[in-house]
């Protein structure tokens, strides 16, 4: 009698073991999918945070030196003019190409500048650690 109750509770299949396997690899990975979400809408915020701050700043005296700007050039145009006896077109045309070349020389280094940011450098430095670390230790099957 004792083969028989032996034989009538079978073990489990091999299935239902790498179903809970497979359900476990995911639950894993949706915890490491979220954490790293996380991450990522934090620094986010930091960002946008820091980037509107000094938007707002860099907008208000860039608007404060237009106007500047507008009132001193034409007057400095007319008292060279007077002073060195020229027409005050050829020094108009003087302050403009001094101007201009002031906007190619700040543009070129907001260009180099705007390389070097790294807003989201936390996240992709863990992405990186993650990467590693999965190489050294493949999944086990």
């Amino acid at each position: 009698m004792s083969e028989s109750a032996s034989s009538a509770t079978p073990p489990p299949p091999p299935q239902r073991q790498e179903s809970g396997a497979a359900k476990n690899l995911i639950q894993a990975g949706l915890i490491y999918i979220e954490a790293r979400g996380q991450l990522l809408q934090v620094e986010a915020k930091e960002a946008a945070s820091h980037v509107s701050r000094t938007a707002s700043l860099g907008g208000i005296a860039a608007g404060a030196l237009f106007i500047a700007w507008l009132l001193a050039v034409p007057a400095g145009v007319s008292l060279i003019s007077k002073a060195i006896g020229r027409p005050w077109e050829y020094i108009a045309l003087a302050a403009a190409g001094v101007h201009l070349l002031l906007a190619v020389n700040f543009l070129l280094i907001v260009k180099a500048r705007s390389r070097s940011l790294r807003p989201f450098e936390e996240s992709l430095n863990q992405l990186r650690e993650d990467r590693a670390w999965l190489a050294k230790n493949p999944p086990q099957k």
